[in-house]
């Protein structure tokens, strides 16, 4: 197995797409990216895979007292997902942070996704990629957004992580597949000799690529 740091990301998305291999060539498999960063990642394992590629944008909402915390997220689709036990239901400040992000995560869709519509199939094995797990709260907050949808498992997947990130998410998913656990996440630079990310123009390109795949019978 490649050990890092990778070239680059799409070098990491072919290591980790080799991990999932159990997935290839399933009609109820469909890769979503979490990050613009991890479109690249996602190319290489939905090709792989043979697989459809799509995004899941997501944002977060840290706690002001604990910043640790996430206490509000929202995602693609225009779900929402608030943590009940840190703040009141309703809360205002919430509320209007949930409707911008709506607005903004709606408005980074649409100049990566061009004029492909968001999928409208969700009763399936989704396998949620991103280019590395430092809190895996971001990730985490996906995985409760994209339960909403009430797929029929969740993969995580991602070239490295910590140990602690992917520990809390085993407990919510079907499989965590990470490559590399480390104790804590460093910069960029310590995985990625090139971390140069995709140009929204090439998401475009490559979504409308992958967006409709299907395996071959």
């Amino acid at each position: 197995m490649k050990t890092i740091p990778y070239c680059n990301r799409r070098e990491a998305g072919i290591a980790v797409a080799e991990a999932l291999v159990s997935y290839r060539g399933r009609p109820d498999v469909a890769i979503l990216a979490i990050t613009p960063h991890s479109v690249a990642l996602g190319i290489e394992v939905a090709k792989f895979l043979v697989a459809p590629l799509d995004l899941f944008l997501v944002r977060t909402l840290h706690s002001e007292t604990t910043p640790d915390a996430i206490i509000a997220g929202v995602s693609s689709g225009g779900l929402s997902w608030t943590d009940a036990q840190r703040i009141e239901p309703g809360d205002p400040i919430v509320q209007k942070w949930i409707a911008t992000e709506r607005i903004n995560v709606e408005a980074e869709e649409k100049r990566l996704r061009g004029d492909e519509p968001e999928s409208d199939s969700w009763h399936l094995n989704f396998v949620l990629v991103d280019d590395g797990l430092s809190t895996g709260h971001t990730m985490q907050t996906a995985v409760r957004l994209l339960r909403q949808r009430n797929p029929v498992g969740i993969i995580v997947a991602t070239p490295i992580g910590t140990q602690e990130a992917c520990q809390h998410l085993a407990a919510e998913v079907t499989e965590v597949v990470c490559l590399t656990t480390v104790e804590q996440h460093g910069t960029e630079a310590a995985y990625y000799v090139d971390p140069s990310a995709l140009s929204e123009t090439e998401i475009r390109s490559e979504l409308k690529r992958y967006f409709r795949v299907q395996p071959v019978a």
